[in-house]
């Protein structure tokens, strides 16, 4: 191995106190990591915003449902005609039967994908769904021969109720029969022939056969052909 000169032997403790000389005048700092600097967030304003309300669905429902109709008995009657189908007749009214008495004293319409005009008269009351309905109906259909349709009305359980007879009746000299359809309810039926059409009177779901037949023979006393 080389030894080192004389001059190295100098240098190298000289170079060594330099440099311990240098770390003690010049000492490093700590180095102490930046706090973040913090952002304070723009205050937000307390205006109230207001929601838009939901409209009360199921009061509305509820109120429908619960409503009391009058069901005092009729103080006048109106008059109903229809030229086309040869019909006048006067129907029962009473204008606190309903919610707002200007409303119409009858409504009438023709039945979708038929040819029944159906004439809704009488006090309403609440139904399914808590519809309001009226509760007596004129229905009007293409004319039927009076024998046949008396027929087949005594041999088909689907338009007369086997538990009652068919009975022949006549008003103003018109033709009729009187008979308890069959169906989600029972039907006391008045159903008159006329010479342009035939006229039903019938309930829209029966609770006392014998008051609406009286009710509704009332009102086929008042019919006319025109």
């Amino acid at each position: 191995m080389k030894q080192p000169t004389s001059i190295e032997k100098v240098l190298v403790p000289i170079i060594a106190l330099a440099i311990i000389a240098i770390a003690f005048l010049y000492p490093q700092k700590d180095i102490v990591p930046s706090e973040p600097e913090i952002i304070e967030a723009p205050e937000i304003g307390t205006t109230e915003i207001e929601t838009p309300q939901t409209p009360p669905v199921q009061e509305e429902v509820d109120s429908k449902c619960d409503k009391a109709f009058n069901h005092d008995p009729a103080n006048t009657t109106v008059n109903y005609t229809n030229a086309e189908k040869g019909i006048s007749i006067d129907l029962p009214y009473n204008p606190n039967w309903y919610e707002n008495p200007t409303d119409p004293p009858y409504s009438g319409d023709l039945l979708p994908e038929t040819e029944i005009i159906r004439v809704d008269f009488g006090p309403q009351i609440v139904f399914e769904a808590c519809s309001w309905l009226r509760t007596y109906m004129l229905n009007i259909h293409p004319q039927e021969d009076f024998t046949e349709f008396k027929v087949t009305l005594e041999t088909s359980f689907s338009l007369a109720s086997p538990q009652t007879e068919v009975i022949e009746k006549e008003f103003n000299g018109l033709k009729a029969l009187e008979y308890v359809g069959m169906g989600l309810c029972s039907y006391p039926t008045v159903l008159i022939f006329g010479e342009k059409a035939n006229y039903e009177l019938v309930p829209l779901c029966s609770g006392n056969h014998e008051k609406d037949f009286e009710f509704m023979e009332g009102i086929a006393k008042t019919i006319k052909l025109i």
